[in-house]
């Protein structure tokens, strides 16, 4: 049996509102020798008999189905299924234009890529109608060394272009040598992935078009979790990060600091956070946890060796200057402040970050 150039892993949870729509997306595509996986991760909305139906409509569909894991897994079980050449995520409320696969397996092919890296298209919807569209892309670039690709490492985080496992295509030969795989139960564990797998990259080439539409949904209430270990989880990515820049010595210095930088705006989404009505913070909590944070010998570090790059969005540079403070007040009303603009303007947000 011959196997596909590509295969499509789709991890399905609960999205059966959007889930045609992304498949559609995908079938769609102008390079047709690709399988697509729809692995189901337990949902309870009728998406599991969805991929179904999907897959009744053409052969190139797979529909796996385990209880509910979590994403990671589900894409873990992905990588273990594939039997393409390479592989590419998508998840199953979002979708892509119809050139991605002929563009980005084209670029791997003619470069001997181990990772190509696109563009992302960020829609904000709000109450069904678009609110805002934002595109991010790399520049066309084939990195060949270790200190090429360390070189870009600010281009790609900043814009979150590493962030994510789409908007990607891997050599499946080259995760699989590598043994590196999604960490489960973790937040931002997308980073982790790419950051990992780029210290066993030969190649990354990058394209400087966008395919990948990332859908960003906003009902007009917020039904957010929780997450209390979110600082903690968001500290071990940002030592993800300089494991991965520190061997490179002066050669990194502008990532490290960028990184370093990271921590304090990491370590803010984590108070922004314990505004949520799931946190169900006191004013007296919140103070404490902040006097907490500020106290960490990270944080200190971050003060001391990270501080914004050139073209830093308003609410970045802000929100350094009110780290600085170290004062639990005026942390939190900053972050009141950025919660709100973050969770009921989220298109005033995005702008104020650019």
């Amino acid at each position: 049996m011959k196997m596909p150039t590509v295969s499509v892993v789709v991890p399905v949870y609960n999205t059966s509102e959007y889930l045609e729509a992304c498949v559609a997306s995908i079938l769609a595509q102008t390079f047709t020798d690709f399988e697509l996986l729809l692995i189901d991760d337990g949902s309870t909305d009728g998406s599991l008999e969805l991929c179904g139906r999907l897959a009744q409509t053409d052969d190139r569909i797979r529909v796996l189905h385990h209880e509910n894991r979590g994403p990671s897994y589900t894409r873990n079980c992905g990588i273990d299924e594939a039997r393409g050449e390479f592989i590419s995520f998508v998840d199953s409320d979002d979708w892509v234009e119809p050139d991605m696969l002929e563009k980005t397996v084209a670029a791997a092919k003619e470069t001997d890529a181990d990772m190509v890296i696109s563009g992302i298209l960020y829609d904000t919807e709000y109450n069904g109608k678009l609110k805002s569209h934002r595109t991010v892309k790399p520049q066309n670039a084939v990195l060949d060394t270790s200190e090429k690709i360390v070189s870009r490492f600010v281009e790609w985080k900043r814009p979150h272009l590493l962030d994510g496992v789409w908007s990607k295509l891997y050599r499946v030969s080259t995760l699989k040598e590598s043994g590196i795989l999604m960490p489960e139960g973790e937040i931002y564990e997308d980073t982790a992935f790419n950051v990992r797998f780029i210290k066993y990259i030969h190649t990354v080439t990058t394209v400087d078009q966008s395919f990948y539409h990332y859908m960003q949904w906003n009902r007009g209430n917020i039904t957010r979790s929780y997450h209390p270990e979110k600082p903690k989880l968001l500290a071990a990515r940002i030592r993800d990060m300089l494991d991965y820049l520190e061997p490179f010595g002066g050669k990194a210095a502008v990532p490290i600091r960028y990184v370093h930088y990271l921590y304090i705006q990491y370590a803010f989404s984590g108070i922004i956070d314990s505004y949520l009505p799931a946190a169900a913070f006191t004013r007296k909590k919140r103070r404490a946890m902040i006097r907490q944070t500020v106290g960490r010998p990270e944080y200190g570090d971050a003060l001391m060796n990270g501080k914004p790059l050139g073209g830093a969005g308003l609410s970045e540079k802000l929100t350094y200057m009110a780290a600085g403070t170290k004062n639990a007040f005026i942390i939190s009303r900053f972050s009141w402040m950025l919660y709100i603009l973050k969770y009921k303007l989220p298109h005033l947000f995005m702008k104020l970050r650019r």
